[in-house]
């Protein structure tokens, strides 16, 4: 029988993400946010599960957890009433000016205070979205319930994971787990694939599965460059420069082309021998699902 870690055996995966994305949000810029590929293909693939479910976004009980630069959440017009959980400081502080300059119908941001609990009733939101959230989590199966509880009957849970692990089929345990994390506090606790997402989501009674789709094939592409332009930044300065160079050239014409043409892209690199690298799912919770008028 295969043995199960238990939470006491990881490090402390909130420690570890609370200094970095309170490091990472209190530098961003709204040009950092527009020309990051992986940023601008998180929103994109969010409003194509929002059109392809056909689900409204106006008057609608929102809860983004984990907001971040509050990417997905502000795209709900300010009709809705909008929610979040968020680590870093700068970003509630942030996202609360946001909200109020946009004059919201309500908002409210607050602080993880535990793991897998979320601060908020049973069967409050319409729509609750965790993108690149879960593979934080030490306790995900637990808390992919959670979330789902916080769903009313009839509305939606939206995961945008990344896609990190190698292997194709339904991982174990001890498989999931990110090595950095065990062994260099990475903020990441688990490698993720599709088969393995697939069965965290379909042991979840209350709730199934919608829509699912992998992507992000020029993400694994730009990643494979990654130590090459390392040693570029080992040259000193001019390697530096040059670095960043390259970085522009690869983010901005990914940041602003289409979906539909990074598809195209994709498809052609998935010839090359390239991966996905994102995953995204829609869970409907079960109960009749009636629009808010």
């Amino acid at each position: 029988m295969e043995e199960m870690r238990t939470e006491e055996s990881f490090p402390d995966a909130t420690t570890i993400n609370t200094r970095h994305f309170e490091a990472q949000w209190s530098t961003f810029t709204s040009l950092k946010e527009r020309f990051q590929y992986n940023l601008e293909l998180t929103r994109k693939d969010f409003l194509h599960v929002i059109r392809t479910l056909k689900l409204p976004m106006e008057r609608q009980r929102v809860l983004d957890i984990g907001f971040g630069s509050g990417l997905l959440m502000f795209l709900f017009p300010p009709s809705c009433s909008i929610s979040g959980t968020e680590f870093s400081s700068s970003a509630r502080d942030r996202a609360r000016i946001r909200a109020e300059r946009a004059r919201y119908k309500e908002c409210h941001f607050a602080v993880p205070t535990s793991s897998v609990k979320l601060p908020f009733p049973s069967d409050g939101f319409d729509i609750v979205i965790a993108a690149h959230i879960l593979e934080h989590v030490v306790e995900d199966r637990m808390f992919l319930e959670e979330m789902v509880r916080v769903v009313r009957p009839g509305g939606h849970l939206i995961l945008i994971m990344p896609l990190d692990a190698i292997k194709d089929d339904v991982l174990t345990e001890d498989e999931l787990i990110n090595p950095d994390f065990i062994n260099k506090n990475h903020f990441h606790v688990r490698n993720y694939n599709v088969a393995s997402l697939i069965a965290r989501c379909t042991a979840i009674k209350e709730a199934r599965i919608v829509f699912q789709e992998a992507d992000a094939w020029a993400w694994d592409w730009k990643q494979s460059l990654e130590a090459a332009r390392r040693n570029l930044s080992s040259y000193g300065k001019a390697g530096r420069i040059v670095n960043l160079a390259i970085a522009a050239l690869i983010n901005i014409p990914l940041s602003v082309v289409p979906r539909k043409g990074l598809n195209v892209l994709d498809r052609a690199l998935a010839k090359r021998g390239f991966r996905p690298r994102q995953g995204v799912f829609a869970l409907r919770k079960n109960g009749d699902f009636v629009a808010r008028t």
